[in-house]
């Protein structure tokens, strides 16, 4: 069964931002709970970016942008430690973000072999 790119954008960028941002909005006092509300949309939306980026580039991943991909997220946590960015600056957030971008592009590049696709994600 193929996918097509609408099918794609849907599974692989859509859903993870639904899910982050549904996540990020409910929560409860649970410092449990509260973990996974701070850092999961994030590893979620890290995860979107990254499928993204390589179905624009039709899964044939161009290191410059991947890399300016992930810069972009780390750079965001910097603006907001200097203050130039309103939020709260976490490093853990780097870490999370770097893991469900790595997941994003090791995942869409695993299923882009199994299935023998040119744009599998």
């Amino acid at each position: 069964m193929g996918y097509s790119r609408f099918k794609i954008l849907i599974l692989h960028c859509f859903i993870p931002l639904m899910a982050g941002f549904i996540i990020y909005l409910t929560g409860s006092g649970d410092p449990f709970f509260l973990s996974i509300k701070n850092y999961l949309p994030d590893g979620l939306w890290a995860y979107a970016l990254g499928s993204a980026l390589l179905l624009i580039w039709d899964n044939e991943p161009k290191l410059f942008w991947l890399m300016a991909g992930w810069l972009m997220l780390v750079v965001t946590e910097w603006l907001q430690k200097t203050g130039l960015m309103p939020g709260t600056a976490d490093w853990l957030d780097i870490l999370v973000y770097s893991a469900g971008y790595g997941i994003a592009i090791g995942f869409n590049l695993l299923l882009s072999k199994y299935r023998n696709l040119k744009t599998p994600i």
